[in-house]
C-alpha cells in the first residue's frame, strides 16, 4: 500500500512539474508573439516596396546659405520608397522626408545605390547631422541593413549626397528655411 502511495505521489509530483513549466513558457511565448507583432507594424514603414520612381517634381528649400532642391516624401508610400534605386542626384539636390509631427523615425539604406549626408530637422534649424553614410552592398539582406536614428524628435529629415555638409560647411544649429 505505501508503494503505491508513493508512486501516486511521485506521479502527481511530475504531473504538476509538467504544469509549472507550461506556466511559464506559455507568457514566454505570448510575450515573444506580442514583441514580434510590434516590431514588424514598427518597422514596417522600414520596407521598401517595388513601386514606380516618383514624378520629380522639385521644391527649394534653403540650409545655411545654399538651396537645395528637393524631392518632398510627406506620405509613407514616398517615404517607404525614399531615394532607394536613385542611381545619381545633381549636387544641389536630395529628398525631404516630412513628418506631421516630430518623431525620431528611423531610416535605413535599403536598396540605395549611392552615399549620402543625413540632415536632421528641428524647428527650422539644423539638429544632428549623420555623414557619408555609405550605400549598402548590393543584396544585403534586411536584417544586416543598419538604422539611422536621430537623438531628438524631428519634424524632416534631408538627405543629400554625401559631402554635402562638408563642403557647404554645414554645422547643428543652422537655419533650415522650409516654404
Amino acid at each position: 500500500m505505501k508503494e503505491s502511495a508513493q508512486t501516486l505521489h511521485t506521479a502527481h509530483r511530475d504531473k504538476n512539474r509538467h504544469l509549472h513549466f507550461l506556466m511559464l513558457l506559455l507568457p514566454s511565448i505570448a510575450f515573444v508573439l506580442v514583441l514580434s507583432l510590434f516590431m514588424r507594424n514598427r518597422y514596417a514603414s522600414l520596407h521598401t516596396q517595388n513601386e514606380a520612381p516618383m514624378a520629380v517634381s522639385l521644391t527649394p528649400i534653403v540650409v545655411k546659405d545654399t538651396t537645395v532642391n528637393v524631392r518632398l516624401a510627406k506620405t509613407e508610400s514616398e517615404q517607404r520608397q525614399g531615394l532607394s534605386g536613385t542611381q545619381s542626384m545633381a549636387p544641389d539636390e536630395g529628398m525631404l522626408f516630412v513628418f506631421a509631427t516630430k518623431q525620431r523615425t528611423p531610416l535605413w539604406m535599403k536598396d540605395m545605390l549611392i552615399a549620402l549626408d543625413f540632415i536632421w530637422i528641428r524647428d527650422g534649424k539644423v539638429s544632428q547631422l549623420n555623414k557619408n553614410v555609405p550605400a549598402p552592398a548590393p543584396g544585403t539582406p534586411d536584417y544586416k541593413l543598419s538604422l539611422i536614428v536621430p537623438n531628438d524628435p524631428v519634424d524632416y529629415v534631408l538627405e543629400v549626397n554625401a559631402g554635402f555638409v562638408d563642403s557647404h560647411q554645414i554645422v547643428v544649429g543652422d537655419s533650415v528655411t522650409i516654404p
